[in-house]
């Protein structure tokens, strides 16, 4: 069972980084800086999947479930973001958000799962690195 420390701190990080991933899109698509700073969109999705994870492990450990390097914590937390980023790419796909005629685009679909599950990654490594440091 995870404390309420825990539960907190993982909130609170869910917060401020939901808010500065948020801002950050909420910009990138209105100032057009996706198309100016093509890295932008590595650095959204790899901010993406942080979010996803600390939300993920937030409600995990909400729901009672050790959080940790362990197996029910890994599959919920990439289940988890590999739904809502397939389901993203979906939504950019079906609202001509991305152009799948263009060269690449396969590619860039790859990549955006990718860094979502980097991002996810990094929450779960953040998360099991404080467990041991904890015991």
């Amino acid at each position: 069972m995870e404390t309420k420390r825990t539960r907190l701190t993982l909130l609170t990080l869910f917060g401020i980084v939901g808010i500065l991933f948020t801002q950050l899109h909420r910009f990138a698509s209105q100032l057009s800086w996706y198309w100016q700073y093509p890295w932008l969109d590595n650095v959204s999705h790899y901010m993406g999947g942080i979010v996803l994870g600390l939300f993920f492990a937030y409600v995990l450990s909400v729901m009672g479930y050790r959080l940790g390097w362990n197996r029910t914590t890994y599959v919920i937390l990439l289940c988890g973001v590999a739904f809502i980023g397939i389901s993203w790419e979906i939504f950019e796909y079906v609202f001509d958000i991305a152009f799948p005629g263009v060269a690449g685009y396969a590619i860039d679909t790859s990549t955006d799962l990718g860094l979502d599950f980097l991002g996810t990654f990094t929450v779960l490594l953040a998360v099991s690195i404080r467990k041991n440091n904890e015991a």
